[in-house]
């Protein structure tokens, strides 16, 4: 399912979230970041410039719409797809920022993979 050689970056402040969907990611074939909040995010983006985010919208010291709008101030063709992941169950905000897909939390993997897929 995985599109060959992909780098994701996966950022959210829950450490067992991050480490669950890189494993599944990685075992799909993905090549995966991780980052704990918007800011490690692009930092992280900057030195492994990622084919997809999967973003969390809230999160200690730069949440994901923060992240969106410092995402989308690049220029395009430095700015790869976002799928937000997140409780806020606030998808039209999501897709408002800047962010090509929304999942709501709990999310279930399968749906992950797939909407992830379709966005790369």
């Amino acid at each position: 399912m995985a599109v060959r050689d992909a780098r994701v970056l996966v950022v959210d402040d829950d450490a067992e979230v991050r480490e669950v969907v890189a494993t599944v990611l990685e075992d799909d074939g993905y090549r995966v970041d991780t980052a704990s909040n918007g800011a490690e995010a692009l930092s992280k983006a900057g030195q492994h410039p990622p084919d997809a985010v999967i973003l969390d919208a809230r999160m200690p010291v730069m949440d994901g719409w923060a992240f969106l709008a410092r995402w989308r101030a690049r220029p395009a063709k430095h700015r790869p797809p976002v799928l937000v992941v997140s409780s806020a169950r606030d998808w039209r905000t999501a897709l408002d920022r800047g962010a090509q897909a929304y999942l709501s939390k709990p999310f279930d993997i399968d749906t992950l993979e797939t909407t992830l897929a379709s966005v790369l």
